[in-house]
């Protein structure tokens, strides 16, 4: 009886090799790789956030998984500090406005 080497795990500091698609809830297209272009990159480098990449841990070499993350899970909760109130007459004439409408700034 001959018996086959384990197969490799992924790790901390693992090189891994991987394509994706990112999809929200609904089934909307929100990213992936391109074909025959998969990602490489080392887990703990940053690439991807903590939440996503401790999943990948523990998965063996040549595993398809469907992962899920809640967005809380994903991103944290959100913080009311990193909210801010501006008056409409603050922005630039030309630009389109409507309520709730996000706006991201440099700090």
């Amino acid at each position: 009886m001959s018996q086959t080497a384990p197969l490799p795990i992924v790790k901390e500091d693992s090189e891994v090799t991987i394509t994706f698609k990112l999809e929200l809830v609904d089934g909307t297209l929100v990213e992936e790789t391109p074909e025959n272009e998969p990602m490489r990159f080392k887990i703990g480098d940053g690439t991807f956030i903590s939440s996503l990449e401790n999943m990948l841990v523990g998965l063996e070499l040549g595993t398809s998984a469907k992962l899920s993350l809640s967005p809380e899970r994903a991103f944290g909760l959100p913080d009311p500090e990193n909210f801010q109130t501006m008056n409409k007459a603050e922005f630039p004439k030309d630009m389109a406005l409507e309520t709730g409408h996000v706006i991201g700034f440099n700090t």
